[in-house]
């Protein structure tokens, strides 16, 4: 019986600070919730795979009852852990097309658990597990682009917030500079933060290219080498942004103190 661990990377919750603590503290229950359901689920594959190994080599009736009551708690188990990975995802509020599809996802593993409760022989438990080994690469594909469509989403946020503050930098620039002003520092400096914006626009928009091609038929170790390179953009483009913010912070400083 194939095994499939759903564990991802939370890289999210390291980008973005400015995210209220108030929304930190409901994430964090769930989070939670979903770690101590994964310690389950490891335990309960860990007994899977021990009393799967004690029925193959005594094939006793007692062997192969401890094997299906095991085989259920697993499969109820790995179940629980997916859905609750969902329902995590779910709270960093995905674009509505991702968070129907996420909560169509959260359906199905929950009648597949259902199911598990009725299986009562390892023949049907070998069934019922495929069923969700044949589900779960596409399921997979759905949360990997959701995780990066909300990285995408909060660094385009972050980017957005900058392009205001830069139009109306601009504008007293622009304004002291026809008063007769030496605004050729501020200038330089407008032109760094403009400059750095341009990168991190190039890599969103590979990130999303990427991101948006994450295919089903491509094996697990392509899709995670496909998902880690979207993750690289997105923190790139991010430390982009926050490099020009240094550049605005400069010019801030400049037009409060300077001699204008």
């Amino acid at each position: 019986m194939r095994k499939v661990l759903p564990v991802f990377v939370l890289v999210f919750l390291l980008f973005f600070p400015f995210v209220t603590s108030s929304v930190f503290a409901d994430f964090d229950k769930t989070y939670q919730t979903y770690i101590s359901q994964y310690d389950e689920y490891r335990i309960s594959l860990t007994n899977f795979l021990t009393s799967k190994n004690r029925y193959l080599t005594y094939k006793t009736l007692t062997a192969q009852t401890e094997a299906l009551t095991a085989t259920k708690v697993f499969l109820e188990d790995r179940d629980q852990t997916l859905i609750n990975f969902m329902t995590m995802i779910l709270e960093k509020n995905p674009s509505e097309s991702f968070k129907k599809l996420i909560s169509d996802e959260i359906v199905f593993f929950s009648d597949h658990k259902k199911l598990v409760t009725a299986v009562a022989s390892l023949e049907d438990s070998v069934q019922v597990s495929e069923t969700f080994t044949n589900r779960f690469p596409t399921t997979e594909v759905l949360l990997r682009q959701t995780i990066a469509n909300v990285l995408l989403s909060k660094v385009k946020s972050f980017d957005e917030q900058i392009v205001d503050l830069m139009a109306r930098f601009e504008e007293k620039i622009n304004f002291l500079k026809s008063q007769g002003k030496d605004v050729s520092t501020l200038e330089r400096w407008l032109l760094e933060t403009k400059n750095k914006q341009l990168l991190a626009h190039e890599k969103l928009t590979t990130a999303q290219l990427m991101a948006d091609q994450f295919q089903t038929n491509n094996n697990p170790a392509k899709i995670s080498e496909d998902f880690r390179k979207v993750q690289v953009l997105i923190f790139e483009a991010n430390q982009y942004l926050k490099e020009s913010t240094a550049y605005l912070r400069e010019i801030k400083e400049e037009l409060k103190y300077g001699n204008y």
